[in-house]
């Protein structure tokens, strides 16, 4: 059964730009739950790391992608923290 044309691009995205090997540095790890401070300064907490961007594309200082509304998205690797309960 299909789960319908937005998830099935959410799993091609995933599948064709996300890299699952962190960029040098960042402690950050695939599965990882954070918390990510938006452009606001508001935190969002209990995020998931979805993955980081592939070695040579370019994203800027962006390289974090998480499961929310916008995973499409890199966040900072500087502006994402573990989540602490």
């Amino acid at each position: 059964m299909s789960r319908g044309p937005l998830h099935e691009y959410k799993d091609r995205f995933t599948r064709e730009y996300i890299h699952a090997t962190p960029p040098p540095g960042c402690p950050l790890r695939v599965g990882d739950r954070v918390t990510v401070i938006n452009a606001y300064g508001v935190p969002i907490v209990n995020r998931t790391v979805m993955g980081f961007t592939r070695p040579g594309a370019y994203a800027g200082d962006r390289c974090v992608y998480l499961d929310w509304d916008c995973y499409w998205y890199p966040a900072r690797a500087k502006d994402v923290f573990l989540y602490l309960d």
